[in-house]
């Protein structure tokens, strides 16, 4: 049964390859795909917060959400899944490839949705990758992509015969190398050349959440002069712990302001009593702290099942779902202009 398996699915590929793939064949890859998505997002769950996959969202919605840009048109009107096929570096010949081939771009997937759900929820994350991003071009390291992933290296960098960190062994690249924005990459670069056999070339996605992680509650401002074409920072000022930011009180601005807005809009219109915007404003709170420390809202009822109670799950989606996604999105839009100006 697993060998029937197996060759329906480099089959499938084949067709794929020959543009001629049936919509049965493409169901069939997907629920595959899927398949090997969830099982890294389960294999992973540790990585992800309870907070991003409460409430509404749950494993399978994210293993799904993971996999579903293979599945769609590009501009040369193919799909994803076969462009990646056909631009693999090695060759695709036998089953046992075929299935490398789908998990290796499955994880990489996986990977790369996670970052993307943290960086679209999170103004810090935003933050710390700007100026990771900035110093990367200060210092000529250049982009590159291997097995659908970004690392940064430097020009004179080789490859041969030696194998990408992965995202275990990154874990255990010391602290100490992690403390100075303006020198991580240089000592990140510098340590896998001298004291590991891994390609001296350093992957994104996988730096930033790590620095997010460690640095949760510390602050990062980078400022771009607009009328400068090298896009210079003033490097005075990127520097996690500069004290001209305060991070709890661009919390507390946020709450207040979410908080007046509720006011304003709802219980001076009569449209919410006093206990209901009183449950509101303690969700909104509790929503902005976990922003703070690195968390993504997107498990919305729980946040006011907390405050309300006996909050029944069509009583929320009738009446309060669309008032607490308005607020939270007041309070990441207050977050996000505060750490500009």
């Amino acid at each position: 049964m697993k060998t029937e398996r197996k060759r329906k699915i480099i089959n499938t590929l084949e067709i794929l390859e020959k543009e001629n793939i049936t919509p049965g064949e493409l169901n069939e890859l997907a629920k595959f795909c899927c398949n090997i998505s969830y099982m890294f997002v389960i294999k992973n769950r540790n990585k992800i917060t309870p907070c991003f996959l409460g409430g509404e969202y749950n494993y399978k919605d994210f293993a799904i959400s993971a996999v579903t840009p293979l599945f769609l048109r590009n501009q040369q009107n193919e799909y994803s899944i076969r462009t990646a096929f056909k631009n693999w570096g090695s060759p695709i010949s036998t089953q046992s490839e075929a299935i490398a081939f789908l998990h290796k771009l499955i994880k990489s997937r996986v990977e790369q949705h996670l970052s993307e759900s943290i960086r679209n929820s999170d103004p810090y994350y935003i933050k710390l990758q700007r100026t990771i991003y900035h110093f990367a071009r200060k210092q000529n390291f250049r982009i590159i992509k291997h097995s659908g992933k970004t690392y940064f290296a430097k020009p004179d960098v080789t490859f041969a015969c030696r194998k990408f960190i992965d995202e275990e062994a990154f874990e255990s690249i010391p602290y100490y190398l992690l403390s100075n924005d303006e020198t991580i990459l240089r000592e990140i670069a510098a340590f896998l050349e001298s004291e590991t056999d891994f390609v001296p070339a350093i992957p994104v996605n996988i730096l930033i959440r790590r620095l997010r992680y460690l640095r949760g509650d510390e602050e990062y401002d980078c400022e771009v002069n607009p009328g400068d074409n090298s896009e210079a920072i003033t490097e005075s000022r990127i520097n996690y712990m500069d004290d001209s930011i305060h991070v709890n009180d661009m919390i507390s601005y946020a709450i207040s302001k979410s908080a007046a807005k509720l006011d304003k809009f709802y219980l001076g219109k009569n449209k919410l009593n006093s206990h209901e915007a009183g449950s509101l404003k303690a969700a909104i709170a509790d929503m902005a702290w976990d922003i703070k420390h690195g968390f993504s809202c997107h498990g919305l009822h729980s946040y006011l099942d907390t405050h309300m109670e006996s909050l029944s799950r069509e009583d929320y989606e009738q009446k309060y779902q669309n008032i607490l996604e308005y607020l939270l999105k007041t309070i990441k839009t207050t977050i996000a202009q505060s750490m500009v100006n």
